[in-house]
């Protein structure tokens, strides 16, 4: 198996991009604060109400096969334990009712006071710091990874062309585009999403808009081997955006009535959006020196 990795492109710098690097230092420093003392405690209690809260779906799903096509569209118990919406008039035994009821009290006690909580963005409950706030979060260092790198191969690359402030204005515009389709498509959940991925999806849109011919240089991980090994490569634009794109689609339509932990229609939604915005830079000629190559 080979997972590409973007290390930069084949388009010139003329300048330090002050504003991509910004974001990036700002993304790592929210990550690092948002790590709290005691995550080794509430990981091992979360765990624990995710496998009681299992045996209690699996139970009720035993005499009630609403319950077990109820559980089938989750990826996790805990999943469908966070969307009573979901169950509460659904599992009729009242002592299973009881029990979870008694379980998501206890994981929303375990996660009331977290940077998750408090300004993931919730379609179920929406608020204006968490349309902004959810940008900067991320579940992991890989999570960060990522976003990070695809936010300097296209962020870099676009505020050369455009100047830090419409740069700026464009990243931030696409995670709210992104946010609201998520929101549209998820209109009952009460999961936080989080992460830049939204709003970097708009730039790679954008980049693939304005910079369709450039290549982008791509590290191919061999993960599977014992001894990995990297080859380095270089893509169009098209291609490696479009391919990116198309597995989004393919996600997202495969994932329609399944719970996966992953908000593919804002990466749709963001993408779509920074080509919209890419277009129109295009033909305000808002292109820089580097965007025909």
């Amino acid at each position: 198996m080979l997972i590409p990795i973007p290390v930069g492109t084949e388009a010139p710098l003329t300048r330090l991009p002050r504003a991509t690097i910004a974001l990036i230092v700002l993304n790592v420093l929210v990550f690092i604060l948002s790590l709290r003392p005691g995550t080794s405690a509430s990981l091992s209690k979360e765990q624990e109400i995710a496998r009681l809260a299992d045996w209690a779906f699996t139970k009720a799903g035993e005499d009630q096969p609403e319950v077990k096509r109820l559980r089938a569209e989750f990826s996790t118990a805990l999943a469908l334990l966070r969307a009573p919406e979901r169950w509460d008039r659904v599992i009729a035994d009242q002592e299973i009712r009881r029990q979870l009821l008694g379980y998501l009290t206890e994981d929303r006690e375990l996660k009331r006071d977290h940077p998750f909580e408090r300004f993931g963005w919730v379609p179920a409950r929406p608020s204006l710091p968490a349309l902004l706030g959810h940008m900067f979060l991320h579940g992991d260092l890989v999570h960060l990874a990522f976003n990070m790198l695809f936010l300097w191969v296209a962020g870099a690359v676009l505020e050369e062309a455009w100047g830090s402030g419409l740069f700026l204005g464009a990243y931030f515009a696409a995670g709210v585009a992104a946010a609201l389709t998520h929101a549209v498509a998820n209109a009952h959940s009460s999961e936080p999403a989080i992460g830049a991925s939204g709003a970097v999806a708009g730039l790679m849109g954008a980049f693939l808009v304005v910079h369709t011919k450039t290549r982008i240089r791509v590290a191919l991980v061999s993960a599977m081997a014992l001894a990995p090994r990297t080859y380095f490569m270089s893509l169009p634009a098209w291609v490696l955006l479009g391919a990116w794109f198309a597995q989004q689609v393919f996600w997202a339509l495969l994932t329609t009535k399944t719970s996966v932990g992953v908000a593919f229609a804002a990466h749709l939604g963001g993408f779509a959006f920074g080509c919209l915005t890419g277009a129109a830079m295009k033909a305000a000629g808002v292109m820089g020196a580097s965007s025909g190559t």
